[in-house]
């Protein structure tokens, strides 16, 4: 971890790693500089005089920088920075389907929760339909008795049925 501080009142100065990140980031490119002594970047730790930086890319974003630093001058082979670059191609792209990971995920909870809702849904209006057919027979037996109150005892009995079965389908 690489961390600056600035006497109180003033703005804190960039730090060394961040300088190299920024750098990177511009040009969009690895950057190695064999001995960072000669460059007019700054080291980005005590004792690194070699540093091989290169860019994460995701999602056509950027997304940060990896930067190795060694002591001792020209401490990267050609092989070693095909290797970095490789990784840092790797890094992006696991970057990337973690991100994509994620919100599959999300999608996926949010398929879940509308299936869960649709359900709800199909069984209240299947209850609602149960219910409706005993409440329309009670609804008939009481106009019945109105119009023919000779029949009531049957149709009061028809009524208690769909009662019944209103309790049921509840």
């Amino acid at each position: 971890s690489i961390s600056t501080t600035a006497p109180r009142g003033k703005s804190p100065a960039t730090p060394p790693a961040q300088t190299l990140a920024q750098k990177v980031r511009e040009e969009g490119r690895p950057l190695y500089l064999p001995d960072i002594q000669t460059s007019r970047l700054p080291s980005p730790a005590p004792g690194v005089e070699s540093v091989l930086a290169a860019p994460l890319f995701g999602e056509k974003q950027f997304l940060g920088v990896l930067i190795l630093g060694a002591q001792g001058r020209e401490a990267f082979t050609a092989e070693q920075h095909d290797y970095v670059c490789t990784c840092a191609v790797l890094a992006g792209s696991g970057l990337t389907s973690l991100g994509l990971f994620s919100r599959l995920q999300s999608a996926h909870q949010q398929v879940v929760q509308a299936s869960k809702l649709s359900a709800i849904g199909q069984l209240a209006a299947t209850v609602a339909h149960e219910l409706n057919t005993p409440l329309a027979a009670i609804g008939l037996a009481l106009e019945a008795v109105a119009l023919r109150p000779e029949k009531a005892g049957e149709k009061l009995n028809k009524a208690s049925s769909a009662l019944d079965r209103a309790r049921e389908i509840v």
